[in-house]
């Protein structure tokens, strides 16, 4: 009975471990694949805004001479002028359309670019986790220091990648005065109100994400601390393993902690920012809204 049991107990282990390298297979084959999409995706963004510098540059000649035709006629109606003038229109309405064309492909190109950098990112926390456990379960010094290795690979990659998307993020149109302002209509009150909107959504958004990043740095703090106590211990050690010991591995494990540290106060600084952004932004969306109502009201 118990030579069974044993050898059902092996069994288990051995499906389990196939499960496991199975997964990690798995995850490694998505990131290859994704770096190869990733890179494409990024030449093809690339082809369309150095397309839409193009078209622009040619579009902004138009207009100058469409401009200069303009002053030509001002000073004398000549019919020749006139025709060149709506064959130039034409001409600068085809680009427009092509630019705002180029513009969609160009906004559908960079948000399925940074849907594929947080598709990434997802698989390398998935990999950093898993190295994080091989770490906690490993024996081995050189073990150990061959998975921290591998952690501080990864986890640069998914900080290449976390830089990307905080560059591609679209920035605010912070030009529009969200006061309200003698001679406000219907059109410009609703386009300050759906404004205000727009920065409660990214607020929030923001905020999820500032939350998950939170944890992310909560845990590798807690791995980081694990890995300096390690290598705190080799140095106390007197037998063979000593040589593993490497100052310069324990810099970097100290200078890691504190620049985790930094962040996570950073994010708390930044939370209590939105808080107080989001409780500013509501309290001015009641107050366009009503001044709306009123002048639907004006109008009835």
């Amino acid at each position: 009975m118990i030579s069974l049991l044993r050898k059902y107990f092996l069994i288990f282990l051995f499906i389990t471990f196939l499960y496991n390298s199975n997964e990690i297979l798995a995850q490694v084959n998505s990131l290859d694949s994704l770096r190869t999409s990733i890179l494409t995706s990024e030449n093809n963004l690339t082809k369309l805004k150095s397309h839409k510098e193009i078209i622009s540059s040619s579009f902004n000649q138009i207009n100058d001479k469409i401009y200069q035709l303009k002053l030509n006629l001002n000073s004398s109606d000549n019919p020749l002028t006139r025709i060149e003038l709506n064959k130039k229109l034409k001409e600068s309405n085809m680009y427009a359309d092509s630019i705002e064309t180029l513009n969609q492909l160009i906004r559908k190109s960079a948000s399925m670019l940074n849907s594929k950098y947080q598709e990434l990112i997802s698989v390398l926390n998935g990999l950093i986790a898993s190295e994080q456990n091989k770490f906690k379960k490993a024996t081995g010094t050189q073990a150990k220091i061959n998975i921290f290795e591998k952690i501080r690979q990864l986890e640069d990659e998914r900080q290449k990648y976390q830089d990307l998307i905080t560059k591609q993020s679209p920035a605010l149109n912070l030009k529009t005065s969200l006061n309200i302002e003698p001679g406000d209509t219907y059109n410009t009150i609703q386009l300050k109100i759906d404004i205000v909107n727009d920065r409660i959504n990214s607020g929030n958004e923001e905020r999820h994400t500032l939350f998950e990043r939170q944890k992310e740095l909560r845990s590798e703090l807690s791995i980081y601390q694990d890995m300096l106590d390690f290598m705190n211990d080799l140095r106390l050690n007197t037998d063979e393993e000593q040589e593993f010991y490497d100052r310069d591995r324990i810099n970097q494990l100290r200078y890691n902690i504190n620049q985790i540290k930094n962040k996570l106060q950073n994010i708390d600084e930044r939370l209590k920012a939105i808080n107080k952004e989001e409780k500013f932004f509501r309290e001015k969306s009641d107050r366009l809204k009503k001044y709306l109502n009123s002048l639907l009201k004006r109008t009835e």
